[in-house]
């Protein structure tokens, strides 16, 4: 279910801005730690939206989401097919 575009499909989409020229700094990055193996690394290329079921959760550096949205996947064995 994931990575296909299509309907009934789990595809989440990311938009990038390849020019877009950032460090790496905890504040920017969303997540539940305030440490990044990466922090001060300088990047060209950044994400400006990313959508998540169909949904926008980030957009313009700004988290829309609502805790709870995420949905764990069980990794599977290359070539298995996922469940549901």
């Amino acid at each position: 279910r994931k990575g296909t575009i299509r309907v009934g499909s789990d595809a989440d989409l990311i938009v990038i801005d390849p020019k877009k020229e950032m460090k790496i700094t905890p504040e920017n990055l969303h997540m539940n730690c305030d440490y990044s193996p990466y922090e001060g690394l300088n990047l060209k290329g950044f994400p400006e939206l990313t959508i998540q079921r169909g949904n926008i959760i980030v957009k313009d550096g700004k988290f829309l989401g609502k805790p709870g949205d995420g949905r764990f996947v069980k990794r599977t064995a290359r070539g298995e097919a996922p469940n549901g």
